[in-house]
């Protein structure tokens, strides 16, 4: 699972959470509980990582709307995250003699606290905590026999940077005469981070390709009726905004062709093909046949909202490759009949990727495991908190009781004690 924990203070509506994460949940509550800033949370990293601190302070509104309302003014806004990597990424971290050594890392810890300026008109970085964990192999070398298990961590504050490289194993000196390369000090500015430098500081691993690749679709369908530019990503938008074009792409491999025609039929069985059309070489637009009717195509603006959602879903699930995926209310316009279709699919990918969903609709919760929900709610300060259902032992015994998930949620019972 790549995110195993993540921990938050003093951002937007939380004041303090410890949260261990499984492949999949779903996040529920009320309206104005939280959903929608604990996926920022994870927003507001993938943006540092991408765009740096600037950037991302200002995609959140500005320092005005990091920092939640209810904490001390001088309170500092940290975040923690444990990440597990679907594959070894190896790092440079320093020299054998005359040999590069590489640090094949699976794990990363990132801890980061950001403190406000005097005026609170503006956010800094305070200090950074960069563990990489992993196998430990000069280049050119096998250590298969002789495994050297090590993290490399990476300390700063301010502008100061200290590192360690830890190191377990048969080997009693592992490596003599190493150096690690990483200095003491840097030209990071207060705004920059580890996760993103406008300078590449030799030794600093690049782990903006680790949480770069965390993604956030909000569907719009009203944008994806619009007719695209030819010109565009060939990634699915996280408002799929590219739903034409990356579709397209799609239709012209028949193997993947086959496979998403599939996956469509078993959600919208009445679709009988599903195209897309180049209009005077200037843009592209979705349409589709249905089996109501003549042999006639209907155009994207035409089709219903919930079929284009369905579309974008099974695009960003089966023919997307990031690790980590999040969704605000995907069943939005789609028939709540479909939606234990629609689960499934989530589930059927969870296995390779991260999944978590914010929704609304008890239905969503009819074949979810009480394991895989997370409750979102205040506490009498006006502190968002998240609780398991799974914990409480009234829900346990409602459900032993074969009282459903979707009944207590509509009771409001899964927040009971």
């Amino acid at each position: 699972m790549p995110v195993k924990l993540l921990e938050v203070r003093n951002f937007r509506s939380f004041r303090h959470i410890s949260l261990e994460l499984g492949q999949f949940h779903l996040v529920i509550g009320s309206n104005a509980s939280g959903k929608t800033n604990f996926i920022q949370a994870f927003k507001f990293l993938r943006d540092i990582s991408l765009q740096g601190l600037n950037n991302a302070v200002s995609l959140q509104g500005g320092a005005d709307f990091i920092r939640n309302v209810y904490s001390r003014s001088d309170a500092p806004v940290e975040f923690l995250l444990d990440y597990d990597l679907e594959e070894q990424v190896p790092f440079y971290v320093g020299l054998k003699g005359n040999v590069p050594v590489f640090l094949s890392t699976h794990k990363v810890r990132y801890h980061l606290i950001l403190i406000f300026t005097e005026n609170g008109s503006d956010i800094i970085v305070d200090s950074e905590d960069l563990i990489l964990t992993g196998s430990i192999c000069p280049e050119g070398e096998n250590l298969k026999d002789e495994e050297i298990i090590g993290s490399l961590n990476i300390h700063r504050k301010g502008a100061s940077l200290t590192a360690n490289l830890n190191h377990s194993g048969k080997a009693v000196t592992p490596f003599k005469d190493f150096f690690i390369c990483v200095p003491r000090s840097s030209k990071l500015s207060p705004k920059e981070t580890l996760l993103f430098s406008e300078t590449d500081i030799p030794g600093i691993p690049r782990i903006d390709r680790i949480f770069g690749k965390i993604k956030f679709f909000e569907l719009d369908p009203r944008i994806q009726k619009s007719a695209l530019p030819l010109i565009g990503r060939t990634e699915l938008e996280e408002d799929t905004r590219n739903l034409a074009l990356v579709l397209r792409n799609i239709l012209h491999d028949p193997d993947r062709k086959k496979v998403f025609f599939n996956l469509l039929l078993n959600m919208l069985p009445f679709i009988t093909d599903i195209e897309v059309e180049n209009y005077m070489d200037i843009a592209l637009f979705v349409k589709i046949r249905e089996i109501y009717g003549n042999k006639n195509y209907l155009p994207s603006f035409l089709i219903s909202d919930g079929t284009l959602n369905v579309i974008a879903i099974i695009i960003a699930l089966y023919f997307d490759n990031s690790p980590v995926v999040l969704f605000e209310e995907p069943e939005k316009g789609i028939y709540p009949l479909l939606f234990g279709s629609l689960l499934d699919m989530f589930k059927e990918v969870r296995e390779r990727r991260q999944i978590l969903i914010t929704t609304h609709h008890p239905e969503m919760l009819k074949r979810a495991n009480i394991d895989e929900i997370l409750m979102i709610g205040r506490d009498k300060d006006g502190f968002s908190i998240i609780t398991r259902p799974a914990d409480k032992l009234s829900v346990r015994s409602f459900i032993e009781h074969e009282i459903g998930i979707d009944e207590l949620f509509l009771q409001d019972l899964l927040g009971r004690e």
